[in-house]
């Protein structure tokens, strides 16, 4: 066994003891003590705390290739993160002492979602990417502690680009209620069948909120559509007819899975949405589409 005493100069002398105990590991105290025998790394103090290497999202992204488990403090998001599996997660967020407005961006498992205000809610402006991919000749689970994506032929940068493709039981994470969180972030809801009806009616030119036109099946509206719809050919196959995205909501148009094959259709021509209202044996869901000015219920 080796102890080193090491002095460091600041405003005062301050003498703590490195500890190497080669049978069992390394301690850090402010007294001469043994490092626990099952660890490597043992730090005590009565007085003083670990602080972590602390960085805005911008310095944590420009670290060349992060190690597996590399840990560190966003100054920005006010989480720590962790970087496992090519993704930075968030381990705990201080959310409770951070004013949240609607227009600010919210992060979940380490990427940070823009939201818009249309009318009286407030929506993420981007779709969600989360979870682990799997194939799409594969089913998904149910479970929101380990969910499970597609992404359109099975490429991880389409994810990135227009958001995880879900079957209704995983982002509900097996739950039958309306407006339930399901794979959503703490304080968000996978948005029900009244809550499109409310969006479609705000941003619509013709049919406003409450209007029977939103309690039809098939295409419905006047320009509800155009409003929430990204423009330009960037994303959306052309004609993308009308689209202006007045409203903020950015939608994209990630296709589908087809569920009888695992194949994939209408990647950059339609977008797909579920509501988790369900319709008899089935849920709702919302349709927008290159070719069409309003929205299919």
């Amino acid at each position: 066994m080796k102890r080193i005493y090491l002095l460091f100069m600041s405003v005062a002398f301050l003498m703590i003891t490195v500890n190497i105990n080669y049978a069992q590991g390394v301690s850090i105290s402010d007294n001469v003590e043994d490092p626990h025998p099952s660890s490597i790394l043992d730090i005590s103090s009565t007085n003083k705390g670990l602080l972590l290497p602390r960085m805005t999202t911008a310095q944590r992204d420009a670290i060349g290739s992060p190690a597996e488990s590399l840990f560190i403090f966003n100054t920005e998001t006010k989480c720590f993160e962790i970087f496992v599996d090519d993704v930075w997660h968030s381990l705990w967020c201080a959310e409770e002492d951070i004013e949240f407005n609607c227009g600010n961006t919210v992060n979940y498992e380490g990427h940070n979602y823009p939201t818009v205000q249309i009318g009286d809610q407030c929506w993420f402006a981007e779709n969600l990417n989360l979870g682990s991919m799997i194939i799409g000749v594969n089913n998904q689970g149910t479970s929101c502690a380990s969910v499970q994506k597609y992404c359109y032929d099975d490429l991880e940068s389409n994810c990135n680009i227009y958001g995880g493709l879900y079957q209704w039981n995983q982002i509900m994470c097996g739950s039958t209620t309306d407006g339930a969180q399901g794979i959503c972030p703490d304080g968000w809801r996978i948005p029900t069948d009244e809550d499109w009806k409310i969006l479609e009616g705000t941003v619509d030119a013709t049919y406003g909120t409450g209007d029977i036109e939103w309690e039809g099946t098939g295409w419905r509206g006047d320009n509800a559509g155009c409003e929430l719809r990204t423009s330009g050919t960037t994303h959306w196959t052309a004609p993308n007819t009308c689209a202006t995205n007045n409203s903020g909501f950015s939608a994209l148009p990630g296709g589908y899975r087809t569920s009888s094959t695992g194949s994939f259709s209408s990647y950059q021509g339609n977008g797909y949405w579920w509501t988790s209202t369900q319709n008899g044996d089935n849920a709702y869901m919302r349709f927008l589409s290159i070719s069409f000015t309003g929205i299919y219920r």
